[in-house]
């Protein structure tokens, strides 16, 4: 699809579909000629997307991919663009202590969802109250789209300003705990006295299960 700039998550479809009847397990439609010519002349660039798709099969798999093959793919991607364009979901804010520290984990994790959906906005160390509230102000304005915000924090600061800016701008917006940042600044600080790595995660965590074995052992007079 040289021509088409398609999400990853259209592509990814698209591959299972294509190996579905490579294999002989797409299920044969067969389209009715007046809703197929309706489509091919309402959707002109859908159809070439899927023409050229299917030429280069032919070209490089030796497959060939009939017309209502054509047909299911055009349809597949237009489906995929609409939903991938859509603005009629919530969206979902990363914020974070450090230069470009949540933006980076927003970009890796919307590629490993093939979502468009994560944003990131992080704020350097020793920036002050009225500065955070701002910038996080410009961010909410920026990705909102009028279904509400979740937003992930990792120290309460950061919550308690963009909470203020989100209240004052109208929009609605949770607040999820992610706690990066203190919980490793907490190690950081045990493991200046700690001698095992083994005492100072459970120290940390009491959740973290050490390796060993528990047992349990009943005494009993008989």
């Amino acid at each position: 699809m040289r021509h088409c700039a398609c999400p990853q998550s259209i592509e990814i479809g698209l591959a299972l579909h294509i190996q579905a009847i490579i294999e002989g397990r797409a299920p044969g439609l067969k389209i009715d000629d007046g809703e197929y010519e309706q489509f091919r002349l309402a959707n002109p660039d859908l159809f070439s997307t899927a023409e050229l798709l299917s030429s280069s099969l032919k070209e490089n798999l030796g497959l060939a991919i009939d017309r209502n093959e054509k047909f299911v793919i055009a349809t597949f991607i237009k489906d995929g663009m609409q939903e991938s364009s859509s603005d009629d979901h919530p969206a979902i804010l990363i914020t974070m202590l450090g230069e470009g520290t949540a933006e980076s984990y927003a970009a890796a994790l919307c590629r490993l969802s093939m979502t468009d959906g994560i944003y990131g906005c992080s704020f350097p160390i020793g920036m002050d109250d009225s500065s955070i509230r701002e910038r996080a102000r410009k961010k909410l304005l920026e990705i909102s789209r009028g279904k509400g915000i979740v937003v992930f924090y990792d120290m309460d600061n950061l919550r308690t300003q963009t909470e203020i800016a989100a209240d004052e701008l109208g929009i609605e917006a949770v607040f999820v705990r992610n706690g990066i940042t203190d919980r490793i600044m907490d190690m950081a600080r045990r493991a200046r006295f700690a001698h095992k790595a083994s005492s100072l995660a459970n120290a940390s965590d009491p959740s973290i299960a050490s390796e060993r074995t528990q047992t349990i052992i009943t005494l009993c007079e008989t």
